[in-house]
């Protein structure tokens, strides 16, 4: 009989963060495999191949390039059952395992911002939270107004589109409460780390004011809630753009990518009297 114990171990390759190749693309484009093929033969596009960020992932065919970080990404495609030809998605920067629609990404991920204020919120002892107002702020420097959405008795104004002003008031939870406890500060930070959401001052200062002997009650706040998604949309921005004619783009991603330069939440948050 053979030796089986001298047959080596099979090699299993990491891919994302802490592995040695780096972490996980910003946003992923899955083509067909006639399609993928196409591209891997046009001398003018082969290119696009080579950019881990921006990962174009064939279907089912084995990858002409950036070989670990396509199977890495599809499986976890397939796993949530959003391997489909054609579909364009962007990585969720509070998860970097997860991906959303290119089409939906920017109401999707402001909305999972908000929420995730509402867990840190919460860990801190709240007892309501009320979105207060909502600005779709636009890039284009001729726009005459932003898009107000959120706030009962709030229009939206005339340069803006009401469709998308609508739809994310739809989106947007306008008002949580909870029962109010007691503050617990360091499992908020843990909670800010594990969501790469150090970078959101308003967040770590809500965090400081909640500790001591003297504890806010009242905290108004106004977040990006575009701020830690907004490189990953422009990685699927350039996708859409260079491989136009095989990607399906439900909806109309380029022109509100191309749009809008940042959705910000002001916030109202009361914390009870503890002891009295």
């Amino acid at each position: 009989m053979p030796d089986v114990s001298a047959v080596p171990e099979p090699v299993v390759k990491e891919f994302g963060p802490g592995a040695s190749n780096g972490s996980w693309p910003r946003s992923v484009a899955v083509l067909s495999d006639q399609e993928y093929l196409s591209v891997f033969n046009d001398p003018d596009r082969v290119e696009r191949l080579e950019n881990r960020e921006a990962l174009v992932v064939p279907y089912s065919l084995p990858p002409e390039a950036n070989e670990d970080e396509v199977i890495a990404a599809r499986e976890i495609l397939r796993s949530s059952g959003q391997l489909a030809s054609g579909s364009l998605l962007v990585q969720n920067p509070y998860d970097e395992k997860s991906y959303v629609p290119a089409a939906e990404a920017l109401e999707t991920l402001a909305v999972a911002k908000y929420h995730h204020l509402a867990v840190v919120a919460s860990l801190l002892g709240a007892q309501e939270l009320r979105v207060t107002d909502a600005k779709v702020e636009r890039k284009n420097s001729d726009t005459r107004g932003a898009v107000k959405a959120g706030v009962k008795g709030v229009g939206v104004e005339t340069d803006a589109s009401v469709q998308y002003a609508s739809e994310l008031e739809a989106h947007l939870k306008l008002e949580t409460d909870f029962g109010g406890s007691a503050p617990e500060p360091d499992e908020a930070m843990d909670y800010i780390r594990a969501h790469n959401l150090v970078g959101d001052h308003s967040m770590t200062a809500l965090v400081a004011l909640r500790r001591g002997k003297n504890p806010v009650l009242r905290y108004q706040l106004t977040m990006d809630a575009t701020k830690e998604s907004q490189r990953n949309i422009t990685s699927a921005l350039s996708l859409a753009k260079a491989l136009p004619t095989l990607i399906e783009l439900n909806g109309n991603f380029t022109r509100t990518a191309e749009a809008v330069s940042s959705i910000k939440i002001t916030t109202e948050i009361k914390f009870p009297k503890l002891g009295q």
